[in-house]
């Protein structure tokens, strides 16, 4: 008989969520709009640059203990929550984030009755 192991995934924390953007966002400002990730000036850098500098950039990012929190303590925590709220809430048969459909059948009951029906 096989036994059933419980895993609970750690939910990401705002700081997780503003933490994986940011890197996220500077990697996109370098990789597609060729932009600084750490300047504030919109000014475009030479593609020579992103291939010298990209593995450091990225490696200050993914580990940087200056920071309360790095790219490389949140990343899994932020992507596997995002997962995990899909699988379990999201219609499996759409290509489309829609509620499974008893979550949307108890949302419709809900509104159709109020909160009074279920206390």
């Amino acid at each position: 008989m096989s036994k059933v192991i419980e895993v609970k995934q750690a939910k990401p924390t705002k700081e997780d969520y503003e933490c994986f953007l940011e890197f996220m966002y500077g990697l996109e400002r370098m990789l597609e709009h060729r932009v600084h990730p750490d300047r504030n000036k919109d000014e475009e850098i030479d593609i020579n640059w992103i291939d010298e500098n990209l593995r450091y950039w990225i490696e200050r990012q993914w580990d940087n203990r200056s920071k309360p929190l790095d790219v490389s303590l949140v990343w899994q925590r932020v992507f596997y929550a995002g997962q995990c709220a899909v699988e379990n809430s999201c219609d499996p048969s759409k290509k489309v984030l829609e509620w499974r459909p008893e979550i949307q059948r108890a949302l419709d009951f809900y509104e159709a009755h109020g909160p009074k029906v279920i206390k």
